[in-house]
């Protein structure tokens, strides 16, 4: 797919914000680039050195895939739908194999290609080499890829933590003691008693001189003073898996 094609489904991903509840994300690490990799970045100026690797939640195989096939349809066995997607395989895997490509449109094409590099010479060795199915998927496939998804970041050195001990309510201000991994994760908000929502910044506070995201506490700043009385903070974060988790806290606000 054309570089810019691919830069604008790019645009059509969501990342995870002030959300909560259950939702469905694709979970992602950065990982350091090879020294390759960090050449062509610094030829062009820029800090772009890792690289963004799936963490896949599981594996669908073919019992479970024509479960959730089964889901979409009505008065269709599981066995018939497992047989239909056997045969198209098989089908498929006979076409490529006499010389033709197979589209399926609005979805993917396939075609073959041969493994490895060979003399222009000797041009019968490419019949002893292994045939290579390749497999390219349609704007279509990519737009629903892409569109409504939700990546969250998980480094797998710091999974986001959240232990609470002391929490101290003012109006421009909370302050929260405890220990906090992967504190940049962490948002917040605080509900009134007549259940207005107020958003909340998250300044964390670490150790003088630390680099990591832990902090020991956490500046809670509302976007607008908080009336005195009682009140709910609610601290946000995704854990290891992706999952929003949230914690609630009742807090009194003093002068």
């Amino acid at each position: 797919m054309p570089k810019k094609r691919r830069q604008k489904y790019a645009k059509l991903h969501n990342t995870l914000k002030n959300t909560t509840g259950t939702y469905e994300a694709l979970v992602y690490d950065l990982t350091p680039g090879t020294d390759r990799t960090k050449e062509a970045a610094s030829a062009t100026g820029d800090n772009r050195t890792a690289r963004a690797t799936v963490r896949y939640r599981g594996t669908v195989r073919m019992d479970e895939l024509t479960q959730l096939i089964k889901n979409r349809l009505n008065g269709i066995e599981e066995a018939t739908i497992k047989s239909v997607l056997e045969r198209a395989m098989k089908t498929i895997a006979d076409q490529l194999r006499i010389g033709n490509s197979v589209v399926v449109d609005k979805w993917c094409s396939f075609g073959v290609t041969f493994e490895g590099r060979f003399d222009p010479g000797l041009p019968r060795e490419v019949a002893e080499a292994d045939m290579k199915p390749t497999c390219r998927f349609s704007p279509e496939f990519w737009t629903r890829l892409n569109k409504g998804a939700k990546l969250v970041y998980q480094s797998r050195y710091e999974p986001t933590t959240v232990k609470t001990e002391k929490v101290l309510a003012q109006p421009g201000a909370i302050f929260v003691d405890g220990n906090f991994h992967g504190d940049h994760r962490i948002r917040a908000e605080v509900r009134l008693k007549d259940g207005t929502i107020v958003p909340c910044g998250v300044k964390p506070i670490r150790p003088e001189g630390s680099r990591r995201h832990v902090a020991t506490a956490l500046e809670i700043r509302p976007r607008t003073p908080l009336p005195l009385g009682r009140a709910t903070l609610i601290l946000m974060w995704p854990d290891g898996s992706g999952v929003p988790q949230s914690e609630k806290h009742a807090v009194a606000v003093r002068l």
